[in-house]
């Protein structure tokens, strides 16, 4: 029975890569040109045939690409002859659903702040006025865009990035603090900042400051502040036992964090793991960024190395000090170092 099983979906896989959806398919065509909303539908399809249930636009959707994102929960989903589109597509998705998660979770204090910050970024986040709600909607725009419009967009963004860098100085960081505070962290939370179900880069930005690395720029409104050229977590109050902050998306925000750290220290990008291993130092920030897009999606910190290999320590799915070989991907990854040691 099992083989037939397996046999079956060996079958399957073969027809779905068949489909005509796929515009890719056509003669001289590299793939790029097929949209997000093609893509999703067929990995729709892909869980419906393996009798996974899965609805867009949930927590729970979210859950699966990020299980397998960071997992890689499915293997058989890593055989999929389109997986690479795959996993363009849900890193766009996990970028896109974290923007709302921030939303929705934020205190009152700050909800104005990061929806109207959000919102005009993203839009699939939207204000349900009449119950007064942040709510999660796939747009046309969103499902519409090509795996090619993405890859032009980051490299646009990166050229306008690069043109605009002002390069902070680092001075007196340390490395081996950054990694101590990443490994006593990276199982549970610092209860003297404010946490997020997408805290990778909130906990990342908390370990390179206990390094040493200064805050950047202050303020004293509670609330988050849009910028990715000031870098602050502020305790500003207490008021009915809850902690407020002044708090900049650089801080929070895989891009925003992508675009700060960008002027600090040097920034370059792998392929592999081996080149990764070979330039970092502890104490350093990565991002995984998916490979046919560059789109960064994950934040993590190396937190140790030795003559063959490095460890790494992050949030969202903690990760406390694991082998980088077991755990990162560079089929479908390439990963964004930023030297500050």
């Amino acid at each position: 029975m099992k083989k037939a099983i397996s046999a079956l979906l060996v079958f399957l896989m073969v027809m779905l890569s068949l489909l005509p959806a796929w515009a890719f398919a056509e003669e001289g065509s590299t793939g790029y040109d097929v949209t997000l909303g093609e893509i999703q539908q067929e990995l729709i399809d892909y869980a419906s045939i393996t009798g996974t249930k899965i609805e867009p636009g949930t927590d729970s959707y979210y859950n699966y690409i990020v299980s397998q994102l960071l997992d890689y929960s499915d293997q058989k989903l890593r055989e999929h002859p389109h997986y690479d589109l795959i996993h363009a597509y849900m890193a766009e998705y996990k970028v896109a659903y974290e923007d709302y998660l921030f939303c929705r979770e934020v205190d009152d204090d700050y909800r104005d702040d990061i929806v109207g910050i959000i919102t005009r970024s993203n839009d699939c986040v939207r204000v349900d006025v009449v119950n007064n709600e942040v709510a999660f909607e796939l747009s046309t725009s969103f499902l519409s865009k090509t795996i090619a419009d993405i890859i032009r967009e980051n490299q646009e963004k990166e050229a306008l990035n690069k043109a605009d860098r002002e390069q902070v100085k680092v001075s007196g960081y340390s490395g081996s603090q950054a990694a101590s505070y990443a490994k006593q962290y990276a199982d549970s939370y610092n209860s003297a900042y404010p946490h997020y179900s997408a805290d990778c880069a909130n906990f990342v930005s908390q370990c390179v400051y206990w390094g040493g690395l200064g805050m950047n720029g202050s303020s004293v409104n509670v609330g988050i502040h849009d910028s990715t050229t000031n870098w602050y977590c502020i305790y500003i109050d207490t008021i009915l036992w809850v902690r407020r902050y002044a708090v900049t998306t650089s801080w929070i925000r895989v891009s925003d964090f992508n675009t700060y750290f960008g002027n600090v220290g040097t920034k370059s990008t792998k392929t592999t793991i081996s080149a990764l291993v070979s330039a970092c130092a502890v104490g350093d920030p990565v991002q995984l960024a998916d490979k046919t897009t560059g789109t960064a999606y994950h934040t993590i910190i190396i937190s140790e190395k030795d003559s063959s290999t490095a460890y790494f320590c992050g949030h969202t799915n903690s990760r406390n000090n694991v082998n980088v070989y077991d755990y990162l991907d560079q089929t479908q990854d390439k990963f964004i170092l930023f030297d500050i040691t």
